[in-house]
């Protein structure tokens, strides 16, 4: 599959694209939430799902990194090239950021369809629909702090910020878990979905990614 044709499916359809690709999503604790210019690029078939009798197929993967085309910030007379798209990112933060400013809210009149956030491992995202807005948050575990722990401080910090309503996400407390997010804005509303991406030790320590196929949160 030609980019040009993935970033078509992935961003016109990404629940579908999900179920047969893997995407690997990158970003940074620097940038504040809003739209941003990504790049996508093939790097081959690194993991692998489930197939029919329970073979484990190899499926493409993609890796959808910031891009530096003007620093990621799309404007005006900014052009973009063959392997970028524009979504609105919500940026890894961390616990010790003012909690109000951890939130992002992808605006909902359509204007943009497609919201990011990086990858989850050991990170807690959460999510709700606050006074009609979509609002989310990602967070980093504190270093130095027992996972279980550490999650619950995030969640707690999460909720806090979401009046105690939001959906939780909790992945990859080891690090060799992954999950991927994606938001879609469809039919008036945001609608998020994640690829989860877990580690299969295999046979004589051959071990590999595998995911898992798409959940609607």
């Amino acid at each position: 599959m030609k980019i040009q044709e993935a970033i078509a499916k992935f961003t016109t359809d990404p629940k579908r694209f999900l179920q047969d690709n893997c995407v690997m999503i990158a970003g940074g604790t620097t940038r504040v939430a809003g739209l941003t210019i990504f790049s996508m690029s093939n790097v081959g078939s690194t993991v692998k799902k489930a197939g029919r009798g329970g073979a484990m197929d190899p499926r493409p993967t993609w890796s959808v990194n910031i891009s530096n085309n003007n620093g990621g910030n799309p404007g005006p007379g900014v052009a973009l090239a063959n392997d970028e798209f524009i979504a609105y990112y919500i940026p890894m933060k961390q616990q010790t950021d003012n909690v109000a400013n951890t939130f992002g809210n992808p605006p909902s009149d359509g204007s943009v369809t497609l919201m990011l956030t990086s990858q989850l491992s050991g990170c807690t995202f959460g999510f709700s629909k606050m006074g009609g807005q979509f609002v989310a948050s990602h967070l980093q575990p504190q270093r130095g702090v027992a996972p279980a722990v550490g999650q619950q401080n995030m969640a707690n910090l999460i909720q806090s910020g979401l009046s105690g309503s939001g959906t939780l996400v909790e992945k990859g407390s080891d690090y060799k878990d992954y999950a991927t997010i994606v938001g879609v804005f469809r039919h008036g509303e945001w609608k998020v979905y994640m690829q989860p991406i877990d580690w299969n030790p295999g046979i004589n320590g051959a071990g590999f990614k595998e995911i898992k196929g798409v959940t609607k949160l």
